[in-house]
This record gives structure tokens, C-alpha cells and sequence, in this order.
């Protein structure tokens, strides 16, 4: 059934898809949902990006990594307040916090913590220790 309905579903026009990117962009979508409006595979989302970039309809993305170093101060304050829980339930946390802004995968976190030094339990109590002056 869903492949009747990609079949039936006519091509995209340019302007909907540069729309399309957009909104990703601006996380109102994620770009595997782009790709299932669009009736694609995500990897084929990403050719169809670079060659709207190549031609200078899109501009070029920053370096993803912008994204965990805007969350980077709330990641390890969670995992310090919560030095007990690791990755997969510090995402969980982040993603009911009253903003509801940070949505951090768990790998991401991984990576923040072990570039924080803080990757492991006792780490983070180490951390709390000496915050707390007790060395």
C-alpha cells in the first residue's frame, strides 16, 4: 500500500522541495519525515541537498556540531544533577525540561560527556565532589 501511494503521488516541484528544506532547517520536520512526504529514502534527501547546494539554490548548512555545543552547558548540567543515569535517560530527561528546546540524541550526550571528562558515574560524582569542595 505504500508503495501505491508513493507511486501515485506526482514529483515534487524545485520551490517545494527548497520548502522542504526549510522547514528541516528550521527543525519543524525531521529529514527522514522530509523524505517520507517526498516518497524517498533519507540518503537520497541528502544527494538531492548537496546538489541544491552545489547550485547555489540552498546554502550550504553549518557544521552540525553547532547543535551539541548549544546544548553542551544543559547536558552536563543534567548529568551532573542526575549522575546516577546515563545517556539513553539523560535524553529523556533534556526532553521533558520545561523549554522543551533540547532534544539531544544519545550519542550526542555520549560524546559531550566524554568530551567533558565526565563519561562515566564516578566521573560525575568526582565532579560534584570537588564543585562541593570536598576533595
Amino acid at each position: 500500500m505504500h508503495e501505491t501511494a508513493a507511486a501515485e503521488r506526482r514529483p515534487a516541484t524545485r520551490e517545494e522541495i527548497v520548502d522542504l528544506f526549510a522547514r528541516v532547517d528550521a527543525q519543524q520536520l525531521t529529514a527522514l519525515e522530509a523524505a517520507q512526504h517526498l516518497g524517498c529514502h533519507p540518503s537520497y534527501l541528502h544527494k538531492v541537498r548537496r546538489l541544491l547546494e552545489q547550485e547555489g539554490v540552498l546554502t550550504p548548512r553549518p557544521d552540525r556540531r553547532w547543535r551539541s555545543r548549544a546544548h553542551r552547558d544543559a547536558v552536563i548540567e543534567q548529568a551532573l544533577a542526575n549522575p546516577d543515569v546515563g545517556p539513553k535517560r539523560l535524553s529523556e530527561i533534556l526532553r521533558h525540561l520545561p523549554d522543551g528546546q533540547c532534544t539531544v540524541g544519545q550519542g550526542t550526550i555520549s560524546t559531550i560527556l566524554r568530551e567533558a571528562g565526565l563519561n562515566t558515574v564516578e566521573a560525575r560524582r568526582s565532579r560534584l565532589s570537588e564543585l562541593a569542595g570536598v576533595a
